[in-house]
């Protein structure tokens, strides 16, 4: 009873635009004893945080809610989960093509000014590689799970 009181009052703050206070409450609601109350908050909290700054926890709320959602055979949830997994996963992967763009001056420019840079541009891209290959991974899982749980709403979701 508690956890709908709260997440009611969670509600009326993100309609009120206390986006602060809103996610306070959406943390407690995280650590609900209900799946289906940390299902809610996650998914809101995924609204609320900042793609860059919390990266790491939206990414453990994704991988949180990927597990809730497999637990319950949850298809719809699960493939969303997904979804917005690799969406938080190739923000992030575009900030570091921009950091790889950075280690070569110009395009005329032949090799890295210092072998350590050449070093750390490999080991960067071999990064991205591998983040893009789950991130393609995830988004084909994806739309396999909301395809068997035939929503389409979900699936529109999806491909954009």
């Amino acid at each position: 009873m508690e956890d709908e009181k709260l997440l009611k009052y969670a509600i009326y703050l993100m309609n009120a635009n206390n986006k602060d206070e809103a996610a306070k409450v959406f943390t407690v609601l995280a650590n609900s004893k209900d799946d289906r109350t940390k299902l809610q908050a996650y998914d809101a909290l995924l609204s609320i945080l900042d793609q860059i700054k919390d990266y790491k926890v939206i990414i453990t709320l994704c991988d949180n809610g990927i597990k809730i959602s497999q637990t319950q055979k949850r298809m719809d949830n699960l493939a969303y989960f997904q979804m917005r997994k690799a969406s938080a996963m190739s923000v992030k992967i575009g900030g570091w093509k921009y950091v790889r763009k950075m280690f070569k001056l110009s395009p005329d420019w032949l090799n890295f000014s210092t072998e350590e840079e050449e070093k750390r541009y490999k080991k960067l891209d071999d990064k991205i590689q591998d983040s893009e290959k789950q991130v393609d991974e995830l988004c084909a899982e994806s739309l396999k799970n909301a395809e068997l749980a035939n929503n389409r709403k979900l699936l529109g979701m999806i491909y954009l």
